[in-house]
């Protein structure tokens, strides 16, 4: 609910200050034009869902089958965006970059293993740098544009499990003690999205716009260590990851 209401807040915001600085095109006077290049600043707010596949790690052990959990990952994202513009007529098309730190954090746990025991494992994401390039689609509506967006994203933002097994009670040994303390890059995803933008005279715009960020799959790996029958072993769990992301930006178009 939170994020609805933020989200809310944020485009009442800029259609209000969207009608508020759009000017009265007086008769002769030219439209406005998007041709050009712009830089700007950005900030926002992101969050989604993080899923932990393990089909390898506890494999070994008979009673535990592979599982999958999901956990929530969010944070405040902010940074830099550029880039350049052509208009034809009401159609405007161009590309865009972005530069920033994307703060997704979380974890969790998968809770009950089948012994009905608590599982001691979780995964967690961490959050960091990002850059994306888009290309923009839009319809110009004189100082309003609105468009879509996609293309590439890349985080250098962490996606980790961790498991400090201490099982000592299975025939053949289990896996304790030892700590299984895997860590992948999240890595290079996609985006798709859609925003409103409005030029408040000739130089200066504000944006409002929405994104979705899907990274697809890491895999975090490490070496058992701590001691237990598999200390020395690679072994490794998938994660994936995605996120919607909201933010409002300012731009100065030269």
């Amino acid at each position: 609910m939170k994020i609805q209401l933020f989200a809310g807040a944020l485009i009442l915001a800029s259609m209000g200050l969207a009608h508020a600085a759009d000017p009265v095109v007086a008769i002769g006077e030219e439209a406005f034009s998007w041709d050009g290049s712009y830089i700007g600043a950005n900030i926002g707010y992101g969050w989604g869902t993080s899923t932990i596949h393990d089909s390898e790690y506890n494999v070994y052990l008979p009673t535990f089958p592979p599982f999958s959990f999901d956990f929530d990952s969010k944070g405040m994202l902010g940074g830099l965006q550029f880039g350049h513009n052509w208009q034809r007529g009401n159609l405007v098309y161009g590309l865009e970059g972005d530069l920033g730190y994307l703060n997704l954090k979380g974890s969790g746990w998968p809770g009950l293993d089948p012994t009905g025991d608590p599982y001691d494992t979780y995964g967690i994401t961490k959050g960091g740098w990002y850059a994306g390039l888009a290309a923009r689609l839009g319809y110009a509506s004189d100082h309003t544009l609105f468009y879509l967006k996609g293309g590439a994203v890349y985080s250098a933002g962490k996606f980790g499990y961790v498991d400090s097994c201490s099982s000592d009670f299975i025939d053949p040994p289990g896996c304790g003690p030892s700590l299984f303390d895997a860590w992948d890059r999240i890595g290079w995803g996609y985006q798709v999205g859609a925003g409103v933008e409005h030029a408040l005279n000739n130089h200066w715009t504000v944006k409002l716009e929405y994104a979705y960020l899907d990274f697809g799959s890491s895999k975090p790996s490490d070496v058992v260590t701590g001691g237990g029958e598999y200390e020395g072993q690679l072994l490794h769990v998938d994660g994936d990851l995605s996120a919607h992301t909201i933010k409002l930006g300012i731009n100065y178009k030269f």
